[in-house]
């Protein structure tokens, strides 16, 4: 049985990731299992109980991947978890070790487009916001036109190319098979990409259902209600081609 990560960071496509092989009967996969305890950490204000819920979060999620290694059931194919980089609480030099040991493939679930993650992660706070939720589902009503503030915004933008950079710097040396998954390939050729997964963990394609909806429109122009403006900010910087993909610039 193939054992496998989605390792991501928040709104690269891992929710859409996760619905689609949910649905398939030869796949068992959690969700963010590691999230609820990692928060409740970083919210803690005493440096004690910090650190007490640190290591008991820390022994938590020893204890799943352990879990996930040592499922066995006759009629799943493969086994995950997916998690956010950010809500590994383990120290990561062990975090990657166990993984390599235990040969867990890593699906890496990424954006090359930073500018468009930054406003996906804003859009997603907006959600949460109005529907106590992190994504779209079902009937739920699309977003208005995000009007930007540029100071914010440049610190959500910076956040996410650091954060980028911090998961690439793990994985370059990992001794792990590991699948590459943009989120601007995912949209480009969902099926191409999904047969590729499957090939990656073992597994029979099969086309299942998905409930999740796209928050954000490829299209900037219409996701950002000061698109003009935000792109004079960021003209001649390396972020403006960024503004412009899909956008018609």
């Amino acid at each position: 049985m193939v054992k496998f990560i989605i390792l991501f960071q928040g709104r690269t496509g891992s929710s859409f990731i996760r619905d689609r092989l949910y649905g398939c009967s030869r796949i068992k996969i959690d969700g963010e299992v590691f999230s609820i305890d990692a928060q409740r950490c970083f919210k803690e204000t005493d440096a004690w109980t910090k650190r007490l819920k640190l290591e008991y979060t820390q022994g938590v999620q020893y204890k799943y991947l352990q879990e996930l290694v040592d499922f066995k059931h006759p009629d799943i194919l493969a086994c995950g978890v997916k998690t956010q980089f950010k809500d590994v609480v383990l120290h990561p030099s062990y975090f990657f070790t166990f993984i390599e040991e235990n040969q867990i493939r890593v699906i890496h679930s990424y954006r090359e487009n930073f500018i468009k993650h930054a406003v996906s992660r804003i859009n997603a706070e907006r959600i949460f916001a109005r529907d106590n939720c992190w994504n779209l589902w079902g009937n739920q009503s699309p977003l208005e036109p995000l009007h930007v503030n540029i100071p914010v915004f440049d610190a959500h933008l910076q956040s996410v190319e650091w954060d980028a950079a911090v998961i690439r710097v793990f994985l370059q040396d990992i001794r792990t098979p590991v699948f590459p998954l943009p989120y601007e390939n995912l949209v480009g050729d969902e099926d191409a990409v999904f047969r590729s997964i499957f090939d990656f963990i073992e597994v029979p394609y099969e086309v299942t259902p998905v409930t999740i909806k796209k928050a954000t429109p490829d299209n900037l122009r219409l996701a950002l209600e000061n698109y003009d403006e935000v792109r004079a900010f960021y003209a001649g910087t390396k972020y403006a081609s960024m503004l412009d993909e899909g956008a018609g610039g």
